[in-house]
């Protein structure tokens, strides 16, 4: 037994069109014109982020944004962003890439020599809490749970078994 498919009213009012029009039906021949894409609006030019002097071209939706921004940062009671601390010119954002690649390195190797020193650290409360104030300065994201797994591993060397020689 066959059966014919069902076909979708809207399917076959297409299918009619395209072969009526030669095309899809939305194509309405030289009445169509396609849409251009033009980059946004300039509304505005903030100096440089580096301090260079130069004015770097924004449109509305920065504008917009930084205006949110600084309306949730007022909520906290933080200070606010100034349009000077927002965007580097090309020149600068270029030659910045090295200089910053660089001080991530620098800022991983003293993360990595904190942590060393606390794992050493031997009954020093004030250096223990100097270093660890370190590490929160430095972005280290969970320097609570670093502090408890140091003081874990602490614990579980000096719980150590002592065995019995017969």
């Amino acid at each position: 037994m066959s059966r014919d498919p069902i076909i979708d009213p809207e399917i076959l009012a297409d299918a009619r069109k395209r072969a009526l029009h030669g095309g899809a039906h939305r194509d309405e021949g030289a009445t169509y014109a396609p849409a251009v894409a033009r980059p946004p609006a300039i509304v505005a030019g903030w100096a440089c982020r580096a301090r260079c002097g130069r004015f770097v071209p924004v449109d509305d939706a920065a504008v917009s944004a930084l205006a949110s921004n600084n309306a949730t940062l007022r909520r906290r009671g933080e200070p606010e962003l100034g349009e000077h601390e927002i965007v580097f010119c090309p020149r600068c954002k270029h030659g910045a890439a090295p200089d910053r690649a660089e001080a991530l390195r620098r800022r991983v190797d003293e993360t990595a020599k904190l942590i060393a020193e606390l794992k050493t650290l031997v009954d020093n409360d004030l250096r223990e809490r100097s270093l660890l104030a370190r590490l929160r300065d430095l972005g280290h994201p969970d320097v609570e749970g670093l502090r408890r797994a140091i003081a874990e591993s602490r614990a579980a060397k000096n719980t150590t078994t002592k065995r019995r020689t017969i």
